[in-house]
């Protein structure tokens, strides 16, 4: 499965963020433009050495347009690591509904009076998997 495609920002977006985050703080601010909080961390401390503006001067810019086919890049990605995680779900469970039920357990039905009581029946094996070895595990990211 191929990883969300890398998100580019405009100079401008950068020093916007910069000077939000002296406001409210990386943290508040990370959460707020959608954005990995490390990210921000990088632009605060290469602002503060002066280097913030060296990518944008050798001419590595990010145009709007192309801030914006990445974002689109981004979201389409995203809808597909989503599908892929329903579709596991969905022959999870439906592999689930297919696996026949424990057996019931018998219980002693004609016992003689003043006989002991027979023995609890014992709960029946766990038959069940909590993973197929033949479903993939979905790839979670949190940022």
């Amino acid at each position: 499965m191929r990883g969300l495609p890398r998100r580019e920002y405009t100079l401008d977006f950068k020093h916007d963020a910069v000077r939000r985050a002296a406001e409210l703080g990386p943290c508040a601010t990370a959460r707020e433009l959608g954005l990995p909080e490390q990210t921000l961390r990088n632009w605060i401390r290469a602002g503060r050495e002066g280097r913030l503006d060296e990518a944008w001067r050798s001419g590595a810019g990010v145009t709007p347009d192309r801030m914006e086919q990445t974002r689109a890049d981004a979201e389409q990605a995203r809808q597909y690591r989503r599908q892929q995680l329903r579709s596991v779900i969905a022959s999870a469970s439906a592999s689930r509904a297919a696996m026949p039920s424990a057996p019931p357990t018998s219980t002693s039905t004609a016992s003689a009076p003043g006989v002991g009581a027979s023995s609890p029946a014992s709960p029946a094996p766990r038959t069940q998997a909590l993973h197929s070895p033949s479903l993939p595990l979905p790839r979670l990211h949190r940022h």
